[in-house]
């Protein structure tokens, strides 16, 4: 298959060195209770689908990759994409197959398509979402997957430690998706009341401090139960949006 030139650059700073600053939040999408529980949402959207085929759009240091492959053993062609070399590198050790493209999903797209594109928490980065839409609808075979933030404003620490540049207004982001070409499948609404506004609470008064790191015994003990307390949100109401949706 065709490489592209790794030569697409987000208008939002981004680290794409060989040091990897990503790998700091390792544990937290191993236990961090938003991580786990944004793994349980995709894999119950996923678990009626038929696909073989996957890319994972922003696929950072692989996490997401590695679950579908564990969980989905009909699938045979697994692709990445990402800026980050390192990230790129970490993901291809942790998936253990697949192939890895740095490119800028904004500019360009890989020259064939996959039953599933999935994009999770990337289209809050991106300045020219339409066009990333637009890119990642001519890779779509049969299904894509987004999951994005939405319904309230972005706060200072969100956009300094995670490179937001917005959180979509209620609604803003399924319609877009069908402004690129896509009809929607589903849409799921999740987190009131325990993640937002609770959970989120907490975080703007930590200014989003605690994540990172290595997790100890405590911090997984106190992971697992806020975990758990997510069960009880609602899928109806909340700042956390899940879209399937198919290429018309």
């Amino acid at each position: 298959m065709p490489r592209l030139p790794s030569t697409f650059i987000m208008t939002n700073s981004v680290d794409t060195t060989d040091a990897d600053p990503q790998a700091r939040w390792d544990d937290m999408k191993l236990y961090g209770p938003y991580a786990r529980t944004l793994t349980r949402w995709i894999h119950k959207l996923l678990d009626p689908l038929s696909f073989s085929s996957v890319v994972d759009v922003g696929c950072g240091r692989g996490h997401t990759l590695e679950r579908l492959t564990q969980r989905y053993p009909s699938i045979n062609r697994v692709a990445g994409i990402d800026l980050s070399t390192a990230s790129l590198s970490a993901a291809k050790a942790r998936v253990g197959q697949g192939e890895f493209h740095q490119l800028d999903i904004q500019t360009a797209h890989l020259p064939e398509q996959f039953d599933l594109v999935i994009c999770t928490e990337v289209m809050e980065l991106l300045v020219n979402d339409i066009q990333a839409l637009i890119h990642m609808r001519k890779m779509t075979a049969k299904y894509i997957l987004i999951t994005a933030m939405q319904g309230h404003t972005l706060p200072p620490w969100q956009a300094r430690i995670g490179g937001q540049v917005r959180h979509y207004q209620h609604g803003e982001l399924a319609a877009k998706v069908q402004q690129a070409g896509f009809t929607l499948i589903r849409c799921v609404e999740w987190g009131f009341p325990f993640y937002s506004p609770l959970y989120r609470l907490a975080l703007n008064l930590t200014d989003g401090r605690g994540r990172d790191g290595q997790y100890g015994l405590g911090r997984k003990m106190l992971s697992e139960a806020i975990y758990r307390l997510f069960f009880l949100n609602s899928a109806r109401r909340g700042k956390i949006i899940f879209i399937v949706a198919a290429p018309r």
